[in-house]
């Protein structure tokens, strides 16, 4: 299992001293990113060499930003985004020039230690820390994170959802993952999810027909143990007839993407901005003018569109979800079967419980990440 590394929040690489002979001045670190097979690292060109100067018996690096540049963070409807391989290699000198036994992140001692991780374009929260990882077998955030986690997912119910699976994340036997789907908690199919050393195996979507409402997954164990529940996903169906629903995917924390439906109230609106000069009109030669004629001239017209679009009621599971939606980089509006890119323009926005409010719904206000005059030159 590979360490999982969020490139929206910074991650370090510490190179510390463990020479007993020679003392360090200063390291260096290479740093490689591509996608595929983890095998191409061998022949990958160097991306990044960085050298700096010892604070006491140790050197630290940040690559995060540099690592991002290399990330693709595009969708055209199909799920199938993938991380970066990383590898970080180091070497170390002393003030003599003398090759220095060091260790990288606290691994084994060597004198030129490296590491592999996996690069998501997902982020840490503040009160995790540096270099936070987590083991999360669904790319999903849990408001109750437990050996056993349960969400709820709402869609219409003439609508697949997909639930993104950390396929990297295995036991230690390196077994997998398997899914089961019910109808009426009735099994109606059970799928291994197998991993490779590419990074287009490192998030499988479970593709979630409309004929299901529980997906279960289970991590496997070596025989002769019993593969073990680990989340179970509750799909609801919003029968909304007045509504037509609208999905929004976007870029989630984890760095996969997420399906949230909105069935509510949908309201479309334009902002046209725009210069104006005034002109004159007046013929000198017959000393008239043309009532006809513009005396005030528009230009450099153009308009932006927007879209309200409401949840209707929901659980409080949603609340993370929203907050995620909010802070993503990336996403994308699915409108009357077509695909747009959008922003979200609310900035703002107060969790709801069932206990303070009831109800659970949420508006959301965003703009379509377009001019609507095709001006691309």
């Amino acid at each position: 299992m590979s360490t999982r590394i969020k490139i929206r929040s910074p991650y370090y690489f510490q190179v510390t001293d463990e020479d007993a002979t020679y003392t360090l001045a200063n390291a260096t670190i290479e740093i490689q990113a591509i996608t595929g097979s983890a095998t191409g690292l061998a022949t990958a060109p160097v991306l990044y060499t960085l050298t700096k100067s010892a604070i006491g018996d140790n050197v630290t690096f940040e690559v995060s930003e540099l690592v991002r540049d290399y990330i693709t963070t595009e969708f055209d409807g199909t799920y199938d985004n993938e991380p970066l391989w990383v590898n970080v290699s180091a070497t170390a000198k002393d003030a003599s020039n003398n090759a220095v036994t060091i260790a990288l992140n606290g691994g084994l001692a060597s004198t030129s230690p490296s590491l592999l991780s996996l690069a998501f374009d997902g982020y840490n929260l503040f009160n995790e820390g540096i270099n936070y990882t987590t083991d999360t077998p669904v790319f999903i955030t849990d408001r109750v994170d437990t050996p056993t986690s349960e969400v709820t997912i709402y869609r219409p119910s003439d609508e697949v959802i997909r639930i993104p699976v950390n396929v990297d994340n295995t036991d230690g036997n390196n077994s997998g993952w398997r899914y089961k789907l019910y109808t009426n908690n009735v099994e109606q199919s059970e799928t291994a999810i197998t991993t490779s050393t590419d990074t287009s195996d490192k998030i499988y979507y479970i593709s979630v027909g409309t004929s299901y409402d529980k997906v279960e997954l289970y991590q496997d164990a070596a025989l002769p143990s019993t593969p073990t529940l680990r989340y179970t996903i509750l799909v609801e169906d919003l029968n909304c007839t007045k509504h037509e629903s609208v999905k929004v995917t976007f870029y989630n924390r984890w760095g996969a993407l997420q399906d949230l439906y909105f069935t509510g109230k949908t309201i479309e609106s334009v902002n046209v901005t725009g210069e104006e000069y005034k002109a004159n009109v007046i013929d000198f030669s017959t000393l008239t003018y043309n009532v006809a004629k513009h005396q005030y001239n528009q230009y450099d017209k153009q308009g932006k569109r927007s879209v309200q679009l409401s949840t209707g009621y929901v659980n409080e599971d949603y609340n993370a979800w929203i907050e995620e939606l909010m802070l993503s980089e990336k996403v994308w509006i699915t409108l009357d079967g077509t695909l747009y890119p959008a922003k979200p323009k609310t900035s703002s926005q107060t969790f709801k419980t069932r206990l303070n409010d009831s109800l659970v719904a949420y508006t959301i206000d965003f703009d379509f990440a377009f001019d609507q005059i095709q001006n691309i030159r």
